[in-house]
């Protein structure tokens, strides 16, 4: 018992928000579509569904970091600390005509503001990269600078996504106010929400089609594989909508929760990055002040031990000279 509690009190709230949540969401979709009911599912049956809850979980955040694309907020903060010449503005406009004129529908469709909770899921991948540079452009240079110094990285090294787990590696880690961390935890809380959500209203979805076309018909079909005996499906009415025959309602508050935990992602987002960057600044501001504090304290202490036996032996010196 104790090995098993140890397993929970590893846990955090990054794991349960990012993970856990999202997972029973999903899971209560996967129940209501099939024919299993809380009866059926017992104590063991229980632990099993946490389980399952967590493992989904991570399913769901790695389908959250496809659909929502690429961020390039912190790439971008970062390359505004650099000095870019002429040449290489000028090629990097060109890129962006080039890219802007082979745009896709499905690209098209990713960025519509209106209706992108909704297809994010499915087309988000094709989507434009999303993000703007934060405005303090000294601060990070003087970050993106140690960071380079600290870890002895080349000063034209531009794998930024390295410097990125980098930083997030020491706020972690550090003492100092580790607001980015929550907020981070947050962000992918709302993230795993959303396609949770949206994910338990396709389920719902499924589930009204089948018993619009198949209740009170008794449909089975079956097919034949070779060398092995047939496999059969029965049509059931699917438990939620035994529990429940109006359950295609459930749609409207799914969709409804689609849109606001999106919307609650896309602000975390911006502001995870945010203070990333002052929740570094302060954990490198923390540690220059603590090193020499206790350097200097340090050399102190052992300068007045040595004071003192110099002392005792001119003190000793001078007795026998008396």
């Amino acid at each position: 018992m104790s090995t098993f509690g140890r397993y929970f009190r590893g846990l955090t709230a990054y794991d349960l928000l990012g993970y856990l949540i999202p997972g029973l969401i999903l899971l209560a979709g996967l129940y209501g579509f099939s024919h299993v009911t809380v009866q059926d599912i017992g104590i063991v049956g229980v632990g099993v569904s946490l389980v399952s809850a967590f493992v989904l979980g991570g399913f769901i955040q790695r389908h959250a970091s496809i659909a929502t694309g690429e961020r390039e907020t912190f790439d971008l903060t970062i390359r505004s600390s650099t000095e870019l010449s002429t040449q290489d503005e000028s090629d990097d406009d060109t890129a962006t005509d080039t890219d802007n004129s082979s745009d896709s529908c499905l690209r098209r469709l990713a960025n519509c503001s209106y209706v992108w909770p909704l297809f994010d899921p499915i087309f988000g991948w094709a989507g434009s990269p999303e993000g703007q540079e934060l405005d303090d452009a000294v601060l990070t240079g003087r970050i993106r600078q140690h960071l380079l110094d600290a870890h002895k990285i080349p000063t034209d090294f531009e794998d930024f996504q390295v410097l990125y787990h980098l930083m997030i590696s020491r706020v972690d880690s550090n003492s100092a106010p580790n607001r980015a961390v929550r907020i981070q935890a947050l962000r992918n809380f709302y993230r795993g929400i959303w396609i949770a959500s949206w994910w338990f209203g396709v389920l719902i979805f499924f589930s009204t089609l089948l018993v619009f076309f198949f209740e009170g018909t008794g449909v089975s079909r079956c097919a034949v594989l070779i060398g092995s005996s047939d496999i059969c499906w029965t049509y059931n009415t699917p438990n939620v909508h035994q529990l429940w025959m109006e359950a295609w309602q459930l749609l409207v508050p799914a969709v409804f929760v689609v849109f606001l935990a999106s919307q609650s992602y896309e602000s975390q987002a911006e502001d995870f990055v945010e203070y990333l960057f002052t929740d570094y600044a302060v954990a490198i501001e923390s540690e220059e002040r603590e090193i020499p504090t206790e350097f200097h304290h340090r050399v102190s202490h052992e300068r007045t031990e040595f004071g003192d036996d110099s002392d005792d032996v001119e003190r000793d010196d001078a007795e026998r000279d008396g």
